[in-house]
């Protein structure tokens, strides 16, 4: 995808270089003055995902950028970053969200949404991002915005790429990402318990107002979930019930059989040398839920129970 891209950019500047002093580029808008409401985090750069580009606008050329041109200096022009519009959609149940679906990856995010009852921040996060927290702080003369949120990849042979992209607002309502940077997990480093956190932070002033967002994502890793064994566990310790389930297929809701003191839930994983593994969880009458993993793909995703305690 690069290589027409390049193949644009070169005749472009070649129209440019023989009219005079006008260049038009790919939209990118102005991300020092949009604030950052979040991230987009992608396993592949965003060029090499979508082939639609914003709208065009001019670039001023001096002079001085005209004859570097012309002297093949492409780097005195200072290109603004392409830009990466959401989608928005809206819900079964009417509610309008931002959505960069269409692109892929994992957007976490609290945009500014308007209603007939005013503004609200509209924190949301994809399917696959666990732990998800959202903090807002409100002071005279500073916001914060503090995201997070963690994804957790299924050991294999093969390297990963998380791309962390930043994703901004406009003062009209608009929501886009622009290309940010990444970070890879190596396929030599097949153990459990191994993480890294990436944090994007900007600040943007408005109105003697400083706007500050932190978006942080952890990265974990674990072998591939099989199954997950439930055990309902009595007073003194013995097992009143057993059941066993596919990962990622437990029931919505568990009623633990009469006497449970505590649930055992433990969790069958395969090593990469098919040496299986076992991760065991414990909740007691003071848990209204848990949560297990499943594999979806290269990822592991969490799918929640609740305990519906007798």
């Amino acid at each position: 995808m690069r290589k027409p891209f390049l193949i644009i950019i070169v005749a472009i500047l070649l129209s440019a270089l023989l009219c005079g002093c006008r260049l038009a580029q790919p939209d990118a808008g102005n991300s020092e003055k949009d604030r950052m409401i979040g991230v987009l985090i992608t396993t592949e750069p965003l060029d090499m995902m979508d082939s639609e580009y914003t709208e065009p606008i001019t670039v001023e050329l001096t002079n001085a950028e005209i004859r570097k041109l012309k002297q093949g200096d492409f780097a005195a022009l200072d290109f603004p970053e392409r830009q990466y519009d959401a989608k928005l959609i809206t819900e079964e149940d009417g509610r309008q969200v931002w959505s960069f679906d269409h692109l892929g990856g994992w957007a976490l995010m609290a945009p500014t949404m308007t209603d007939e009852h005013g503004e609200y921040i509209a924190a949301g996060s994809s399917d696959g991002l666990c732990d998800v927290k959202t903090h807002i702080k409100s002071a005279d003369e500073c916001e914060e915005l503090l995201l997070s949120g963690t994804l957790y990849r299924v050991i294999s042979e093969e390297d990963i790429i998380f791309e962390m992209n930043p994703i901004y607002q406009t003062a009209d309502g608009r929501v886009y990402a622009v290309p940010g940077r990444g970070s890879s997990f190596q396929s030599d480093i097949a153990s459990e318990g191994i993480s890294f956190t990436q944090t994007l932070d900007e600040a943007v002033s408005r109105n003697g107002i400083t706007e500050r967002t932190e978006a942080a994502v952890s990265f974990g890793q674990m072998y591939r979930p099989d199954s997950v064994i439930l055990l309902h566990m009595g007073q003194d310790g013995e097992i009143l019930h057993r059941e066993e389930y596919p990962a990622g297929q437990l029931p919505a809701e568990l009623t633990p059989a009469d006497g449970t003191v505590f649930l055992l839930v433990e969790t069958v994983k395969r090593d990469l040398s098919g040496k299986e593994l076992i991760t065991a969880e414990v909740y007691d009458q003071t848990d209204g839920s848990f949560t297990t993993f499943f594999a979806e793909g290269n990822l592991c995703r969490t799918q929640t129970t609740s305990i519906l305690w007798q």
